[in-house]
């Protein structure tokens, strides 16, 4: 009868040949938690070295399945250009609250060799208080103007299926000619309609919203004079 052999045991392997690819195919069988444990089991240098192994969208994956401290520690440890790499693969709301456990020196060392626009949104967003809902929300959405119709959205989801497939849209935004929110369009909304049917004639006019500075005790308030727990 064989020895079971642990997820921490195969990747320590892996790790010692150097295997990125397999590495890389063997962490997409694991499910988000047994990818936390394994990590978790290896040490610290091993867990630098897997991150470098593999590339910088994959190592996102495996940041975004550890605990932020965790991956604050690791990517921190990092040649900045490296880890400036992997962060630039994360949503913006996970790129803030790993940098925000980092050092000063650490994280601004990161963010200078990030994209431009991704840094500056970074740094926008690391201005907020974590407990305020600009500190909650992330920066990446989809938006359209009232006269684009169902087939602009359409053709402009199947061009771009790619970048936004980690944005797990629920809702798309319709602005008006000053880039204003007018409405809201659910996944739903798109489906039935002609299909050269104008977003202004299917949206949800004057949506809700919140201030950027809204606390979490007004966005409880909100959720709850407004019915919306559980939407």
């Amino acid at each position: 009868m064989s020895e079971f052999v642990t997820p921490w045991q195969t990747l320590r392997e892996l790790i010692t040949a150097g295997n990125g690819v397999e590495a890389t195919k063997f962490i997409d069988t694991l499910s988000p938690s047994e990818t936390a444990r394994a990590i978790s089991r290896l040490t610290e240098a091993e867990q630098v070295r897997i991150l470098s192994l593999l590339n910088p969208e994959d190592a996102a994956e495996v940041i975004e399945d550890i605990p932020e401290t965790q991956a604050a520690n690791l990517v921190e440890d990092m040649p900045a250009d490296q880890a400036a790499a992997i962060m630039g693969e994360l949503t913006s709301d996970h790129v803030v609250d790993v940098l925000g456990e980092m050092g000063a020196d650490a994280s601004q060392a990161i963010l200078a060799k990030m994209d431009r626009q991704e840094a500056a949104e970074a740094r926008k967003l690391l201005e907020y208080a974590p407990d305020c809902a600009g500190g909650l929300m992330i920066s990446e959405f989809l938006a359209y103007k009232l006269d684009n119709t169902i087939q602009d959205v359409l053709d402009d989801l199947q061009a771009n299926r790619k970048k936004y497939l980690d944005y797990h849209v629920q809702y798309f935004y319709v602005i008006d000619r000053d880039k204003k929110l007018a409405g809201v369009l659910r996944v739903h909304d798109l489906l039935f309609p002609d299909r050269q049917t104008p977003l202004e004639r299917i949206m949800l006019s004057s949506p809700l919203s919140v201030s950027d500075k809204a606390s979490l005790k007004m966005l409880q308030d909100f959720f709850e004079e407004h019915h919306l727990f559980g939407v």
